[in-house]
């Protein structure tokens, strides 16, 4: 395996942006080569000249996906782009990178212009990779020379790997090609922040209340009645739980696409 990971990006923003994110989640961006193409069209063409002249170089490009669809966002890429047989590796930012500045909102609030404006506008903010126009939004919030500094000082890289597919994908992407482990506790967070109301109403609907779902290190049973409200009240049990329940589903998917 490479050392050195040559990664493209289409702006100069993005790049930091990138450096910011990986650095946080804890990979060696030491051994990432980051390179600026300018443009879309020149990321391709540099990371195909690339693999021309270097044929067993680790390319990958990083490019804004222009839309809100997460769905297999990479593969379309890929097709779109005629990278179907190469070796290039392709992550996209869904729909920009720009979005990736609102996947820990706590963070984008401390660095805003005007925190009650900020406040007003990112209560009624999707999450990022659902944001319609990403860019716009975040020059009404920032002032240009702080984006990269709200990424770079406070942002929580579990909280936002929790509430962007896309950046999420990314990190992790990134760290296999380095041959190193990102240690995203995202599941957590993405409990905690999003998905109580989402478990607590799966268990609700498929376990009679009063069946014994759980035990606790300590032989403490909890019927789904009591998980349900522990799961909506946020305590360690209820969290702990629906970290499992939301692996376990992650594995049987992962099994069943192997299979094919």
């Amino acid at each position: 395996m490479n050392n050195v990971l040559y990664l493209i990006v289409e702006g100069s923003f993005g790049c930091r942006l990138a450096s910011a994110f990986l650095s946080a989640a804890g990979l060696p961006i030491n051994r990432i080569n980051f390179i600026v193409a300018d443009s879309l069209v020149n990321s391709i063409k540099l990371a195909k000249s690339i693999i021309n002249n270097k044929p067993e170089s680790q390319v990958a490009v990083l490019i804004d996906f222009d839309s809100n669809d997460n769905f297999e966002s990479e593969k379309k890429a890929i097709t779109k782009y005629n990278l179907v047989d190469s070796t290039i590796s392709v992550f996209t930012a869904v729909p920009e990178i720009e979005s990736w500045l609102f996947a820990d909102l706590n963070a984008a609030k401390t660095k805003a212009r005007n925190l009650e404006r900020a406040s007003e506008l990112l209560s009624r903010v999707s999450l990022p990779d659902d944001i319609p126009y990403p860019k716009y939004l975040a020059t009404r919030l920032f002032k240009l020379d702080e984006k990269f500094e709200l990424v770079n000082q406070d942002i929580n890289i579990n909280v936002a790997a929790s509430r962007s597919p896309s950046l999420r994908k990314f990190i992790t992407g990134v760290g296999k090609l380095l041959g190193v482990e990102a240690t995203l506790n995202w599941e957590r967070e993405y409990v905690r922040t999003s998905g109580r109301d989402i478990f607590s109403k799966l268990v609700d609907e498929v376990t009679p209340a009063d069946v014994v779902l759980y035990k606790t290190l300590n032989g403490q049973s909890i019927t789904a009645g009591q998980m349900v409200r522990e799961i909506h009240d946020g305590t360690e049990i209820g969290i702990s739980y629906s970290v499992e329940v939301l692996r376990v589903a992650r594995d049987l998917l992962s099994r069943e696409a192997h299979k094919k």
